[in-house]
């Protein structure tokens, strides 16, 4: 009985393996790319919203060559895609073709299909990136799909000012040299008692998935643009290499930033208030924008509270300052002064 009873379970189990979805003997593994028409060598996996028709070519590639001529029918905006891109003129993309196919012939690793147009439409719509996606069936192979993701050209993040109109975009901003209380980077609400000059990271659109940039604030060491330094002309709270770093998200669903510090450090930057007469000078503040992303560097200009040095000229054959002086005129010399800020002697 037990002899019949092992014999049973040995057929059972021999029958499970046998119906178990494994590769036939000379199957063929297919992966599919897509190339530009004019690059037929460099796969693309996205194409611009802006981009206007797109003239593409799948391409197929087996692990090793075929042993005879194979054949690949391809489905062209197949379902089941995350984020699918929307069919049609009033949608995300028309296509010239919902098919196509190739073949790989025998003793090659690759094949291309005829040409074809996907042609993204452009909109003004902040968006996530939508996918295309590209299925392949065949006799005696398995296929791999792949996605074409239509990259959106109105996604960006930017700084907005504290108490400016959501979906404004900051471009330019003043601070005084002898404001003492400075600015902090990021977030809304209150730090420190400092109010004013809040950057806060913000977008158009929500989104349904946390988006994370690196917040960054740059003095003439972390970029050519900036024309002030660090620790003469401002100081930070967060750390002295430059240009200062910190991170800051946006949670799904959010517009903007909310302080609340699990996120990132604040970065809080103080003006020095000197009595140095230097000009107005810049500091650069920005985001490093996640992929798919774009961003911008803000220029903040420390306005300089300093008397500018005024030059005078004066003749010793006349008393006061001059301003002119005759082609014949005659004298023992001239005179220029230089009038300093106060608490001031010398220039820089």
């Amino acid at each position: 009985m037990r002899r019949v009873m092992r014999l049973a379970v040995a057929l059972v189990l021999a029958t499970g393996l046998l119906s178990a979805p494994v590769p036939a003997a000379g199957q063929t593994t297919i992966t599919l790319s897509i190339v530009d028409s004019s690059d037929t060598a460099t796969d693309i996996t996205s194409v611009p919203e802006d981009g206007g028709e797109q003239t593409l070519q799948v391409k197929a590639t087996a692990g090793s060559a075929v042993g005879s001529n194979t054949t690949v029918a391809v489905t062209i905006g197949a379902s089941g895609s995350t984020n699918p891109a929307t069919l049609g003129a009033s949608g995300d993309y028309t296509r010239g073709a919902t098919s196509t196919s190739l073949t790989i012939n025998s003793g090659d690793t690759e094949g291309l299909s005829p040409t074809f147009t996907i042609t993204p439409l452009s909109d003004t719509i902040t968006e996530e990136n939508e996918t295309i996606r590209f299925t392949g069936s065949g006799t005696g192979i398995t296929v791999t799909l792949v996605d074409l993701q239509i990259t959106d050209q109105d996604r960006e993040i930017w700084l907005t000012l504290a108490d400016s109109p959501q979906g404004t975009k900051q471009k330019s901003w003043e601070r005084a040299e002898n404001s003492n209380t400075g600015w902090w980077f990021y977030g809304r609400g209150t730090l420190g008692g400092l109010t004013n000059g809040v950057f806060t990271a913000s977008t158009n659109s929500t989104y349904g998935s946390q988006l994370s940039a690196g917040a960054r604030v740059y003095d003439s060491a972390g970029h050519s643009r900036s024309t002030s330094r660090s620790p003469q002309d401002w100081t930070s709270d967060h750390r002295s290499t430059q240009p200062i770093r910190t991170r800051v998200t946006i949670a799904a669903g959010d517009l903007a930033a909310n302080w609340g510090g699990t996120w990132g450090d604040s970065v809080v930057v103080t003006m020095v208030n000197d009595n140095i007469a230097e000009g107005n000078e810049l500091v650069y503040v920005g985001l490093a924008a996640p992929a798919g992303f774009t961003s911008r560097l803000v220029p903040v200009t420390i306005l300089d509270d300093d008397s500018q040095i005024s030059l005078s000229v004066d003749t010793s054959s006349d008393s006061g300052v001059q301003t002119t002086i005759g082609e014949g005129a005659t004298g023992s010399g001239v005179t220029v002064s230089a009038a300093f800020p106060s608490g001031r002697t010398s220039v820089i």
